[in-house]
């Protein structure tokens, strides 16, 4: 049996900031308003691990499953005698995200007021967001003249308790699953000490440097109008009420990132833009079939954006340890924004002021989903599991939609407040993996 303990002391600091202004006015039938906002935020997170493990040999007891868990503990609690611990590899991280978003909007609504068209609504956005992530290597490093063997005969020199004589250990505190405490690093002690474990190990004071891999900067300018026109009428004496519009945007996006090359172990800088306009309609129908009763149909088409970090093309490597296998990431700047046209039609019973049994039906053709898939790649020499995401084929999803909310009002005092909400959806789909993965 192999075991081992960490402290993973994480230390993280961060701050939003957001400013905004706005104005209104209302007219006999015109309504205008507009806001501008400026926000900006920083999170600092840096993480300090030194691993141990415990000289052999090690028993595990299993003591059932009571708990509906699996229960256990070391035979003799070796992890209760800090003679017992030995160093194993220092990791060390950080990261540092930074951002800021210009943001400006206005709204109008125009009362028509004819037998067919209601009311108008229209509005222009533009908003300016810049983001920035930079991270250190990320590098399990061994204790000085290596473990020896683990478990059985470990490296002498490196006895926890012979590198640092004092202040160490921390007691841990017990779990259901595992009824004694045991020992592990203190957190003020790595925080404190830090400098002098990094000269320990054979490492420059200070914190790791940066890898070139984790690093992008990308600014998104987004440019946007609408307008939307609200009509009513009869339809075979039934009253009949919906929606009209189209929104036009544009997003501009230029990244600045790193590409590796496996082959030469060399970090490149690249750039990347995109830009192009899309056009998204949407229709609304809503039949009043009675005063608590009503057919909605409802067609729309949706753009989602593939998130910043999604983009970043550099590659981020967490070369394989004793512990855990090597893991690869990495972002794909060929992301394609997921496209959607979607239909609904549901059936809407309203019994209560509070109170509705709804059914419906929906369908959603969507082009470029964008998933995660994992590969194996060996990069200079060692074997990892590369996780980057893909866009999609073409596929769907459909499916049907029960919901029933009701509010027990008729209760007295206190009760009142009670209610219940259901909801069951059954959905079925499929989608075109990339033919590459």
């Amino acid at each position: 049996t192999y075991a081992a303990t960490s402290t993973q002391a994480h230390q993280e600091h961060g701050q939003d900031i957001q400013n905004s202004i706005g104005i209104k006015w209302h007219g006999d039938r015109l309504r205008l308003s507009s806001d501008f906002s400026y926000s900006t935020t920083s999170f600092h997170e840096q993480t300090f691990i030194v691993d141990t493990f415990l000289k052999g040999p090690i028993t595990t007891v299993w003591n059932g499953t009571a708990g509906n868990r699996q229960n256990w503990q070391l035979a003799g609690h070796p992890e209760l005698d800090p003679a017992n611990f030995y160093l194993n590899g220092l990791f060390q991280t950080w990261n540092e995200q930074r951002g800021k978003q210009k943001a400006w909007r206005a709204d109008g609504n125009f009362d028509i007021n004819n037998d067919f068209f209601q009311y108008i609504d229209f509005g222009v956005r533009y908003s300016d967001h810049e983001a920035r992530y930079a991270g250190s290597v990320e590098v399990s490093t061994p204790p000085p003249g290596g473990t020896g063997a683990i478990p059985q005969n470990p490296n002498p020199a490196n006895q926890v308790i012979s590198r640092f004589p004092n202040g160490y250990f921390c007691a841990q505190p017990t779990t259901p699953a595992i009824p004694v405490h045991w020992l592990s690093g203190c957190y003020n002690y790595l925080v404190d000490n830090a400098d002098a474990i990094r000269q320990l190990y054979g490492l420059p004071t200070g914190a790791a440097p940066e890898n070139p891999g984790r690093f992008y900067n990308i600014d998104e300018k987004s440019y946007a109008g609408y307008a939307q026109l609200a009509y009513g009428n009869e339809l075979f004496g039934l009253p009949f009420d919906g929606l009209l519009g189209l929104r036009v945007e544009r997003v501009k996006r230029d990244l600045d990132a790193f590409s590796y090359d496996a082959s030469t172990n060399v970090y490149s800088p690249i750039s990347a833009s995109t830009s192009k306009p899309v056009y998204l309609p949407n229709f609304s129908f809503n039949l009043h079939l009675r005063d608590d009763l009503q057919l909605r149909l409802i067609v729309a088409k949706t753009l989602t954006y593939p998130g910043f970090g999604q983009l970043n093309p550099s590659l981020s490597l967490n070369p394989p340890t004793i512990n855990r296998a090597g893991v690869a990431s990495s972002g794909n700047p060929n992301l394609r924004p997921t496209r959607s046209t979607n239909y609904d039609a549901s059936l809407e019973w309203y019994f209560a002021p509070s109170g509705y049994l709804s059914g419906g039906v929906f369908y959603r053709d969507i082009d470029g989903y964008i998933q995660n898939y994992v590969t194996n790649v060996t990069i200079q020499g060692q074997d990892y599991q590369l996780s980057s995401p893909q866009s999609a084929g073409s596929g769907h999803l459909d499916g049907v939609e029960l919901a029933y909310q009701q509010f027990f009002d008729f209760l007295p005092d206190v009760l009142k407040g009670l209610g219940v909400q259901i909801n069951y959806t059954y959905i079925e789909g499929s989608s075109r993996s990339p033919q590459f993965i």
